[in-house]
């Protein structure tokens, strides 16, 4: 145990620990691997607080080791916020990119997105690693590019890095909802220079506009308010969930198609219905 005979020895001791803490944080988040550094970061910082929060404890600084141990479990919880684990591997080629030969994106509902039936090869076919061919009707097939608007309910970063957004036709229920999702900018993640910029530009967008400047929460994300946006991108089908595509959505609001758009390619406000 560390001696500590003044408040001084403790606070340098605590400032040391909360700067080794973020820059670790720091350098974490800027690689691919951020995941499995941050959870090692994690270990080491929970391990210092015990300790120390023992010391204090020792020391009659406070009353419980309780507080100590939730001050703990909250620190911990903010470091492990958005973290995301590594690039996807279903369809992954298919979603992180645009046809070479691409179309002017078409207007599409919510509501028609969610009635769009899935692709007739695709309950068989769930990991194709090329496009579905068929014609969907109203000149649409997968790779299509389409332009959809909704309210933003929520916006998650997932285990692949992608920001995952949750859109509905209402503000006020949670019926309609379709996924749409851009990927991480990153080379590891996206082979696309082209669409790694269109990528920072909607991240961007989002975090400026909706989320205070900051990353969205992993797991279950972060709730949005009012906000009305039209997403333009690749109409694209997450084959690997069917027929069980209600199972996607987070927080009660479940997906009702698998029809996506991925990746978005731009993101603006939008005048609300």
């Amino acid at each position: 145990m560390f001696p500590y005979r003044s408040f001084v020895d403790a606070s340098v001791f605590v400032f040391l620990i909360l700067g080794n803490h973020f820059t670790v944080d720091t350098r974490c988040r800027s690689t691919p691997s951020g995941s499995v550094c941050q959870w090692f970061d994690s270990v080491v910082w929970i391990a210092l607080m015990g300790r120390l929060c023992a010391q204090w404890e020792h020391l009659q600084w406070i009353r419980s080791m309780r507080r100590c141990l939730i001050a703990v479990l909250v620190m911990l919880a903010t470091s492990m916020n958005a973290q995301c684990v590594k690039p996807g591997v279903s369809r992954w080629a298919v979603k992180t990119s645009l046809p070479t030969t691409r179309t002017k994106p078409v207007a599409v509902s919510l509501a028609e997105l969610t009635a769009l039936a899935p692709p007739a090869s695709a309950e068989t076919s769930k990991e194709l690693a090329s496009r579905f061919p068929e014609n969907l009707g109203h000149g649409l097939k997968e790779g299509s590019l389409v332009r959809v608007s909704g309210w933003v309910r929520l916006i998650a970063t997932d285990p692949d890095c992608d920001y995952h957004i949750q859109l509905t036709p209402t503000n006020s229920g949670t019926d309609g909802t379709v996924i749409v999702e851009v990927p991480n900018p990153e080379a590891a993640y996206e082979n696309s220079a082209e669409l790694r910029d269109s990528a920072t530009a909607v991240r961007d967008f989002l975090k400026t506009n909706l989320l205070k400047g900051k990353e969205p929460s992993g797991g279950k994300g972060s709730l949005i308010g009012a906000a009305y946006v039209e997403v333009t991108g690749q109409l694209f089908i997450d084959a690997h969930h069917l027929p069980h595509c209600d199972g996607r959505g987070k927080q009660g609001m479940p997906a009702t198609t698998c029809w996506e758009v991925h990746p978005i390619i731009a993101a603006r406000f939008a005048p609300r219905p």
